[in-house]
């Protein structure tokens, strides 16, 4: 017969988060102090936040939503620059040509499209090209085509990308797993299930004594429920066959 602290451990991690909800609940709903104030209590409390934060899990699409929409925009503002200075290289007024001609060589230099290449490289190439756009000697031409701003839009997008980028790898990289505290998790529950054994034996409380009967009970519905029946299993091969 499996003891409580079997039960739990052999629990799966979404179980064993729900076990673990639901238990400081009926402890918490108790209004039992010595319960309520208990070392292992507040310690499996603070485990049991951290657990289920884990067991959440971080949606990469979600984490990519700001990374893709600066991706965009900034080759979409590029796109229009180049547009449209490659058209004023034509224009009748010589010193807008000419002013066209010095901006297009920067926007140019590696060509129109490089939006397949690895997201680093285009990373370093946005950069080269913003950095020669700002360049001192090439604010009056930006200026006689009006473009200025926009070269300062594209330095903004080009910035928030990187930040998006990098936040998503920070994020991602130190994401705590809910199988690395498993351990900690059912360490802190026994802990707690043998604290409040004791508090009954010590106190010989009937409140205390409902408690635990109602914690017991309630690990073996939630254990119990999150099995697979006979049938299901029975369905669950057929359908593998």
């Amino acid at each position: 017969m499996q003891t409580t602290s079997n039960k739990i451990s052999n629990a799966s991690n979404e179980t064993a988060a729900m076990l673990s909800i639901r238990i400081l609940e009926l402890v918490a709903n108790s209004n039992i102090a010595e319960a309520m104030s208990g070392k292992a209590y507040l310690a499996h409390a603070e485990v049991s936040a951290e657990f289920e934060k884990a067991t959440q899990g971080l949606d990469r699409k979600v984490l990519s939503i700001p990374v893709n929409k600066y991706f965009n925009d900034r080759y979409e503002l590029f796109n229009n620059l180049y547009v449209y200075c490659n058209g004023q290289l034509n224009c009748p007024e010589a010193a807008t040509a000419q002013a066209a001609l010095q901006v297009f060589k920067v926007l140019n230099m590696y060509g129109f499209y490089f939006k397949n290449a690895k997201v680093e490289v285009q990373s370093l190439r946005f950069k080269q090209i913003i950095d020669g756009l700002k360049a001192p000697e090439m604010i009056a031409a930006l200026t006689k085509l009006g473009i200025l701003n926009k070269v300062e839009q594209l330095e903004t997008v080009h910035i928030e990308y990187e930040k998006s980028l990098a936040v998503r790898s920070v994020t991602l990289k130190n994401k705590v797993s809910a199988s690395s505290l498993r351990k900690k998790l059912n360490a802190a529950f026994k802990l707690h299930i043998d604290e409040l054994q004791w508090l009954q034996r010590q106190t010989d409380s009937a409140a205390i004594a409902n408690l635990n009967a109602e914690i017991n009970t309630r690990i073996d519905e939630i254990v119990l429920r999150a099995k697979p029946s006979a049938n299901e299993n029975k369905q669950q091969t057929q359908q593998s066959a």
